[in-house]
Formats: structure tokens, sequence, C-alpha cells
């Protein structure tokens, strides 16, 4: 497991920072916000291999609605669409009550690719977790405290930037893959120069079994501009036309 000491800064991302803005508008992230961000590998030269886009409002009974939108960019000028609806409560780390996500891979004329779609979903019933996919259902123990890989943009925007605690949970990723012992953590600020202006940064490691580290940047308002996560890197769509 990697040293929470460790340097896992945004020199890999730099190069892909020319022209970035931070966005002057303050941001409500307990309210409706969307976000694009551009998707790099971070290998030889590295270059954009996809877009993704979260959508987050507020419903009732104190629930919220996490829409995902991601189009990956395949050889032969091929894309995987992904979709996903997550339905969470409206706590700390968003636990999710029910989600489905439904993926196609289409050709360069925008057409389905025959035998490509998929679809699966998860409901949380009692103690348990219910997974399906197509015919087939598959059922865990309920973790004491979980959340899903995409969740985790919303949660770091509403955590206090400062010293504290360190949220543990169990990471229910690419879906339905269990990773326990996870942790989310305030790692501390930085001021770093974009665009000839001094901005201040907050970070955010995450570490756990079966995943490498992720680190999260925050603007003051908790804006997420940047996810660094091993050879790939989550990039907000503050790029000026």
């Amino acid at each position: 497991m990697a040293n929470r000491t460790e340097p896992f800064t945004l020199d890999s991302i730099t190069p892909h920072l020319q022209g970035f803005q931070c966005p002057q508008a303050e941001l409500d992230p307990d309210g409706t916000w969307q976000h694009t961000y551009q998707v790099y590998t971070l290998t030889g030269r590295g270059g954009r291999v996809g877009i993704l886009n979260l959508h987050r409002r507020n419903t009732e009974d104190r629930k919220i609605l996490l829409e995902v939108n991601y189009r990956k960019f395949l050889p032969g000028r091929h894309t995987q669409l992904v979709l996903g609806s997550i339905q969470c409560r409206d706590e700390t780390l968003a636990t999710p009550l029910a989600w489905k996500f439904s993926s196609v891979v289409r050709n360069p004329q925008g057409k389905p690719v025959p035998h490509t779609s998929l679809e699966t979903s998860a409901v949380k019933e009692g103690l348990t977790i219910v997974f399906k996919d197509g015919q087939t259902v598959r059922r865990i123990h309920k973790p004491n405290e979980y959340t899903v890989n995409w969740v985790l943009f919303d949660v770091v925007q509403r955590l206090p930037r400062k010293q504290g605690r360190a949220l543990s949970f169990t990471l229910l990723d690419h879906f339905d893959q269990v990773k326990p012992n996870q942790t989310l953590a305030y790692h501390g600020e930085q001021e770093v120069r974009l665009q000839d202006t001094e901005v201040r940064l907050h970070r955010f490691d995450q570490l756990g079994e079966g995943v490498v580290p992720w680190v999260y940047w925050v603007d003051a308002s908790g804006r997420l501009l940047y996810v660094v996560s091993g050879l790939e890197a989550y990039i907000l769509d503050a790029f000026p036309e």
C-alpha cells in the first residue's frame, strides 16, 4: 500500500493543463451541478482517451441522483458509451441505494456494434446487495460502509477541507467488484500556478486493497478539478473554446 507521504502530485498532468482556467463561480457541492471531465492516459506521450460527464441533483426524501455519461475512445474510431444512474443517500459517503449501467460499443458511424450491449443493475435489499446482469443474479452481504467509484467524485466536493478523520469503506468498483479496506483522507493544501495565477488547491487521497492510489484535487469552494489514478487522469473541462 502506498504511503500517504509519497509524492503523487500534479506534475504528471501538467502537459494537459495548457489553457486550463479555474472556474471563478462559486460551487454549491450540496446542490445541483454538472461537470465534464476530459480523460487522459499518462503513458508514453499521453493523450485523451475519453469524456466523462457527471450530473448531480437532489431528489425527494434526502436522496441524491448521480447520472453518468462516459464516452471512451477505442481503436478504429469506435466509441464505448457507458450510461449510469446512481441513487444515493444524502450523507457524507453518499451511500448508493440502487444503481444501473448500460454499455454499448458504437462504430465510426455511431451505430451499435452487434453483441456489445450490456445492462447491469444493483439494489440494496436489507442486509444484502443484489446484482443483476442479464439473467444472472448475484447477492453479497452489504458492507457497513460502501460506495461505488463515480460517487466519490461527489463525496470529495463535500468533505471538510482540513485535517480530520479518514473515511473508511468498501469500494464496489467496476460495478460489482468488492474491494474492502478503502480510506479517503484529506492530505493537505498546495499553491499551484495556473495561467500566471496562484491557485490554492486541496488534496484528498484514496488508498485501499485492489486499487492504485486515487488523488483528488478540489478548489476553495470544493469543486473537483483533477483526479489522478495510476496512469489515468480526469481534468475538468475548463478550457476556453
